[in-house]
């Protein structure tokens, strides 16, 4: 409760344009970490498995298969318990959506622009904070986040597809108010 509250008094600050360009940029977040996490956990493994073979002297060994064989046997990060790494790497991904989204859309001028960010600001705390209490309960293996994941679990997907669409039907609504006036554009 606490995430929305705060991702919404963020987002009646920032603007409707740019919490809308952050919930993409997170959804985008959250997409790369569950498509592309297992790979980069593997190529993580391997660069860490090359310096350490280069920092034990494994190409002076007597035996390097030894050596290799010795490090293989703790990665750097577990691939199939590598839960806490993904909250990690979606948690740079929302700071990255925060910040690329200041840069890249207007700030709110308008009451409804505030509101409406504000909707959306809280909307972003819901996913992010959907997300990394997954990773968190994963991580940690039940316990009391998961009875914070299980209660926002059930209707993560629908508000942010209701979000999404609403945000689309609201702009392309003020995009056809300028030319009903007889605007120009």
């Amino acid at each position: 409760m606490l995430a929305l509250v705060a991702a919404g008094t963020l987002g009646f600050r920032r603007g409707w344009v740019r919490e809308v360009a952050t919930l993409g940029m997170l959804l985008l977040s959250w997409l790369v970490v569950v498509a592309l996490g297992f790979s980069i956990v593997g190529s993580i493994d391997k660069l860490a498995l090359m310096l350490a073979f280069t920092w034990q002297d494994g190409f002076d060994a007597a035996d390097p298969a030894a050596v290799l064989r010795e490090l293989r046997l703790a990665p750097a990060i577990d691939p199939w318990h590598a839960d806490w790494f993904y909250a990690a790497l979606f948690l740079l991904g929302v700071v990255g959506a925060y910040v690329l989204s200041s840069h890249l859309g207007a700030r709110g001028e308008t009451a409804v622009d505030a509101l409406l960010g504000g909707l959306a600001g809280a909307v972003n705390g819901y996913v992010v904070a959907y997300v990394l209490l997954g990773y968190l309960q994963a991580g940690a293996r039940g316990g009391a986040v998961a009875d914070g994941f299980s209660l926002l679990g059930g209707y993560a997907a629908t508000v942010v597809v209701a979000v999404v669409v609403g945000a689309v039907a609201i702009a392309m609504l003020t995009s056809l108010r300028g030319t009903a006036l007889g605007a120009k554009r």
